[in-house]
């Protein structure tokens, strides 16, 4: 099988770090190791070559504009090899359904978070913050809303990472049930499991007698750091030496340090310093030791597709604390790998954090169930063993047609 996959950016697994890097990367793996012929086209960043091979994973580099470059790749991939199906991620390949079906292969698009949905559910800085990251913000999302509606609802088939993204994407862009499938993200069990030789980043990071509270993901408020900020001042009343390390900064497509000021004005407004500390971006490779440190996995988010960080720090053994929200109870089982909270209630917040800290037992029941779950139905084979499934039916489905 000959398989056209078209994301903005692929990675080198030494470059790999947190969003969608990690799932091009291990899918199109996993998938050569099943003798799949993977062909990538992404954008070609300066200094990039137009072709390498990763691992088995054919990559072909376009120049700007994507869109259009990418249509003519796969045609110039499409007349000299053959390709069997265009598996898109995003908005990538918007060109692509204006091809007539009679001559194209079939399209798989592979919806990883909703633009409509994220607008819907917004944390933003106040506007008199800055106007121009207001408006640009607002561009971008408006821009991406478009694009979804434009492309989505023509593809052959639509990917959604979750039952409740299902569900959402039907609502808001019309697209039918039948024509969306529902496949799970993962992990790389072999890289995300409990680590035991944590104890250089803890003194590195000098949380050496403290019980910590980790978060990894964006910056964005989106994400609820600051909800776990207004929760420390109840959390330390009972844990004295508990410690909040926030991991992952703002990506590089955000480009703002506007979101690190008001967090580190949160900080020291709510006389935080000392029990809180925020980390940039850092290698994909290197999280299993932080999950590993923590005690405890806080993601306190407002709107989530599916939170691929919830699956890394289950796979690590640390107990997890997330919002009832989207995806997410479609991995955490209240009470048994995780606690769910209601989004924005920060006594219930603060609460679960301090039961998870305060009994250790509890901690490591959570902790066992977790790695447990994601073992069974949330790792990268198995993903790609659905998607097997899915490109089969579809290009058999085509070929009636």
């Amino acid at each position: 099988m000959r398989i056209c996959r078209l994301v903005w950016g692929f990675p080198k697994a030494h470059e790999l770090t947190y969003g969608l890097g990690p799932n091009f990367y291990f899918i199109s793996k996993e998938q050569a190791k099943l003798g799949v012929e993977i062909n990538v086209v992404a954008r070609r960043k300066p200094g990039e070559g137009a072709y390498e091979e990763v691992e088995g994973i054919r990559v072909h580099r376009v120049k700007f504009p994507y869109n259009i470059n990418a249509l003519r790749k796969i045609r110039e991939l499409d007349s000299k090899f053959g390709v069997d199906l265009v598996h898109a991620h995003g908005t990538c390949g918007l060109l692509y359904p204006a091809i007539p079906k009679k001559i194209r292969c079939p399209l798989v698009v592979h919806a990883h978070s909703i633009s409509l949905g994220m607008k819907r559910h917004a944390y933003r800085l106040p506007k008199n913050r800055s106007l121009k990251l207001f408006l640009k913000s607002r561009f971008r999302e408006e821009t991406s809303i478009l694009r979804e509606r434009l492309y989505w609802p023509h593809s052959d088939l639509l990917i959604a990472v979750s039952q409740a993204q299902k569900a959402e994407i039907e609502e808001y862009y019309g697209v039918k049930q039948e024509n969306i499938n529902v496949i799970y993200n993962g992990v790389e069990k072999s890289i995300f499991k409990p680590l035991r030789d944590t104890q250089p980043l803890r003194d590195t990071l000098g949380l050496h007698d403290k019980q910590v509270i980790l978060f990894v993901g964006h910056f964005v408020l989106r994400k609820g750091i600051p909800l776990l900020l207004k929760a420390m001042p109840e959390i330390l009343g009972k844990i004295p030496n508990a410690f909040l390390l926030c991991v992952g900064g703002t990506p590089k497509w955000l480009g703002t340090q506007m979101y690190w000021t008001y967090l580190q004005e949160i900080i020291d407004r709510k006389n935080l310093a000392g029990h809180v500390k925020l980390v940039g971006q850092i290698p994909h490779q290197d999280l299993p030791y932080y999950y590993s440190l923590s005690d405890v996995f806080a993601f306190p988010s407002l709107y989530e597709a599916f939170a691929k960080v919830i699956l890394e720090a289950m796979a690590c053994e640390t107990p997890v604390v997330a919002s009832r929200v989207g995806g997410l109870p479609e991995a955490i089982e209240h009470n048994v790998n995780g606690i769910l909270v209601d989004p924005k209630n920060v006594n219930q917040l603060a609460s679960a954090i301090i039961e998870i800290l305060q009994d250790r037992k509890v901690a490591q029941r959570m902790g066992k169930k977790g790695r447990d779950v994601v073992t069974r139905r949330f790792t990268w084979q198995h993903t790609v063993k659905e998607l097997s499934k899915t490109y089969h039916e579809l290009i058999q489905t085509h070929a009636k047609n």
